[in-house]
């Protein structure tokens, strides 16, 4: 498990990871549902037609990233990997390599996770669906960020687990059967097959660290489309590079 510490200003709760604050270069973050202005609190969700939701990812880059914009990929669920550049991409990973670039994914049951190479100091954040991970975005994230797995940090944070996430037969056609061995009484364990992807990637194993919340167990704090039967937020995991010395 991963520690997680909560935050809390001006009425919006967020946590970050206590695996990443240490390192001390890698600002980092998990949004809530708590606060906000739009229908859903505090939704960051992309073209949902809240006015409340470009309000409050004004109030995201207040919060985290000194207030400049947090790049977000329009995320597509494939294994395309971006630049946070500013400008518009199709991906479902963002790489940041430079200070004050802050950019995150948006998620309700999907898998967010923060890849931190520690020894050339860059990042990358992963929105890993069920697909994505099938066609595994994790490995794709990793060659694009680092040619030195051993020296990455991963975390899991907060998607739908095995608990809950119930999937049907056909989820695996298409050459995805390898997968059904994350089933656990039809319901797909998908944070599992991500874990086995970063160590088959070259990630140390005592450097991946799992938040182990489910979003459909914990809607009181997270948004999860499944729980909230496709009337959900979505929720933010961002992530920036420090200015040395701060």
């Amino acid at each position: 498990m991963g520690q997680m510490t909560r935050h809390e200003r001006d009425g919006i709760a967020w946590y970050s990871y206590g695996e990443l604050d240490k390192l001390g270069w890698l600002a980092n973050w998990v949004t809530t549902r708590q606060g906000g202005r739009a229908k859903h609190g505090f939704d960051l969700a992309r073209n949902s037609g809240d006015a409340g939701v470009m309000e409050n990812r004004q109030k995201a880059a207040e919060l985290f990233s000194g207030g400049v914009p947090i790049f977000l990929p329009k995320q597509v669920h494939g294994i395309a990997v971006c630049a946070a550049n500013g400008g518009v991409c199709e991906a479902d990973a963002a790489l940041i390599t430079e200070p004050h670039q802050p950019a995150g994914v948006l998620t309700a049951d999907c898998l967010p996770v923060i890849l931190a190479d520690t020894r050339n100091k860059a990042a990358a954040v992963v929105h890993a669906g069920r697909q994505g991970v099938f066609d595994n975005i994790i490995a794709a994230a990793i060659a694009r960020l680092t040619g030195t797995p051993k020296g990455v940090a991963a975390v899991i944070g907060p998607a739908i687990r095995a608990c809950c996430y119930e999937v049907q037969e056909d989820v695996f056609a298409g050459g995805y059967d390898s997968f059904k061995r994350f089933l656990v009484a039809g319901r797909l364990d998908i944070a599992a097959a991500a874990k086995e992807q970063l160590v088959a990637a070259g990630v140390p194993e005592a450097a991946i660290f799992d938040s182990g919340i489910c979003t459909a167990c914990r809607t009181d704090e997270f948004y999860s489309h499944r729980a909230e039967k496709g009337d959900a937020g979505r929720f933010m995991t961002g992530i920036m590079i420090r200015p040395a010395g701060k």
